[in-house]
């Protein structure tokens, strides 16, 4: 058998548009790229979903965590930068995390927020959502869905979850924007996850992981601090939730280190359904 791809071989591969499929075994979970027509793009779009090990397996549904990228990268990021594959096979095989999907998107410049970019809000909480229900054995319901990010990835993460609560249980943010301003497009929907928080905690409560690096070239670790006290202020009204100001910078070398921490926060709020 060929060996499998490692990151590495993945980042060659991946030069220019294209992305190679990473073929499964028993051992290791699959990549590969899939597209479908988008109403709200109106064009061709595509995500990239990681399987796991061996398959779904007979009767078994799986949870899935949307990977969302941030700003000037693409669907292929979290797999091509952050090894997001190698990590869920890690996670799996020590028991850390359920057996999952990772579906990872494209977001353009887009914030995730619906603007004369593009609908990108009803893009991934909507549209990919149910394609990916469709031709695969998820759990379709709240309990088996998550979304993480980092940087404007993390941005969309926590604001997709808040305001989509009946769709998303939990949301990890990396080195996220809480409030991002004037680097949101313009004309963009502008409801941030702060001003969320701000006007209630969401009903039913989506558990919410955030990081940040104490080096961020943005400052964003003074966000982080922000949104530390936005919690203790509610309180007993505090959604499910956990921070954590690490050592690092903006970068992909500390995103790849702290999406282990993430999946395992999420994989506690996340209900599988195993199979034979």
């Amino acid at each position: 058998m060929p060996p499998r791809p490692t990151s590495a071989a993945l980042l060659a591969l991946a030069a220019g548009c294209g992305f190679a499929d990473v073929p499964g075994d028993a051992d290791h979970g699959s990549v590969r790229r899939e597209t479908f027509a988008s109403e709200a793009l109106g064009r061709e779009a595509e995500y990239l979903v990681y399987l796991p090990p061996g398959g779904p397996r007979p009767g078994e549904r799986l949870p899935v965590v949307y990977l969302l990228h941030g700003y000037g990268d693409g669907a292929h990021s979290w797999f091509r930068w952050g090894g997001a594959h190698e990590t869920a096979d890690r996670l799996i095989a020590a028991g850390e995390v359920p057996r999952l999907i990772l579906v990872s998107v494209e977001g353009n410049r887009s914030f995730y927020a619906n603007s004369p970019l593009g609908r990108w809000e009803d893009f991934v909480a909507d549209e990919v959502v149910r394609v990916v229900d469709a031709r695969h054995p998820t759990i379709a319901s709240r309990e088996g869905r998550a979304l993480a990010g980092n940087s404007m990835g993390g941005y969309g993460a926590l604001r997709l979850a808040l305001l989509h609560p009946a769709r998303f249980g939990g949301a990890a943010s990396l080195s996220g924007f809480i409030l991002a301003g004037p680097f949101l497009p313009e004309r963009a929907e502008r409801r941030e996850p702060r001003e969320i928080l701000l006007e209630g905690v969401p009903d039913p409560p989506v558990a919410i992981y955030a990081d940040c690096g104490d080096a961020d070239r943005y400052g964003l670790q003074d966000q982080l601090r922000g949104l530390e006290r936005l919690f203790a202020g509610l309180g007993d009204r505090a959604p499910p939730h956990e921070t954590h100001l690490v050592e690092g910078s903006h970068s992909w070398g500390l995103w790849r280190e702290r999406l282990p921490h993430a999946l395992r926060f999420l994989g506690r709020h996340l209900r599988s359904e195993g199979g034979r």
